[in-house]
């Protein structure tokens, strides 16, 4: 795919490869594996027992990820989270404890409500703040966690300051 952007548009082959990993073509596989397990989820018949090992072996999954001795590949981590997120939509169920203990509680319902602001916000700040120096000279979950705490507060503060009044402002308009 590199090449054939190479051919139509006039970039360095560094440059091509950032416009292939920013572009929509990686991330259609989350798109169409959302679709896929949204569709099977409205198929299968429920089950607490399957949402429940599917909710618990998740974190083992992650840690045995983060773990391995050789880092994946950004494509084989991309895939392997995307398989993850999978089977979470199409096990998981509200009618095991265990799953609407971590996905239906506070915290996670507020982490939900921000979660754009996240997404928006979390880029700039990484750029802005001084984390590679930061998870130099701290432990780099310390730095992280920092990150983390800037993220979470300046989402919240655009989803009170603009977000939730944009939108009651749209509903206003949109009831009209």
């Amino acid at each position: 795919i590199v090449v054939g952007i190479k051919q139509i548009l006039p970039l360095t082959a560094e440059d091509s490869a950032y416009a292939i990993h920013w572009s929509p073509l990686p991330y259609a596989t989350s798109f169409v594996t959302g679709i896929a397990a949204y569709r099977i989820r409205q198929w299968r018949s429920t089950s607490s027992f399957s949402a429940a090992v599917v909710v618990l072996a998740a974190p083992l999954a992650i840690v045995a990820w983060a773990s391995l001795a050789t880092p994946l590949s950004h494509t084989a981590t991309y895939l392997f989270f995307t398989a993850l997120t999978f089977c979470l939509i199409v096990f998981g169920e509200q009618s095991s404890s265990v799953f609407r203990g971590i996905f239906c509680n506070r915290a996670t319902l507020l982490i939900g409500t921000i979660s754009y602001g996240i997404y928006l916000s979390h880029m700039p700040l990484l750029r802005l703040l001084p984390y590679r120096r930061l998870s130099e000279e701290l432990h780099p979950a310390v730095a992280f966690a920092l990150l983390a705490i800037c993220v979470f507060g300046v989402s919240a503060l655009t989803y009170i300051a603009i977000e939730r009044p944009f939108s009651r402002l749209a509903a206003k308009l949109v009831s009209r």
